[in-house]
């Protein structure tokens, strides 16, 4: 489970590499984040940088990339930033 400690991180490196939005999806106990309006050159790097710092490891989505999972962001995910 993500702490506040932590959606803080991941606000900090969403304004460092420009991120538009950040939703969270918390299912069936795990938690996902999904992101939009990232340019593809910094997705990894930011992915990284939350690996190092993030208090447990979380799952990134692309959600310019329309797949079951962007569908399902759109319906259950909640915006943490942007």
């Amino acid at each position: 489970m993500l702490t506040d400690a932590d959606k803080e991180i991941i606000i900090k490196y969403a304004k460092k590499y420009n991120i538009a939005s950040v939703y969270l999806l918390n299912t069936l106990g795990d938690e996902f984040l999904g992101i939009e309006g990232a340019d593809p050159r910094v997705f990894f790097r930011f992915y990284g940088d939350l690996l190092r710092t993030l208090s447990a490891p979380i799952d990134i989505y692309d959600l310019a990339v329309k797949s079951l999972y962007s569908s399902i962001f759109e319906k259950e995910a909640v915006r943490i930033y942007g």
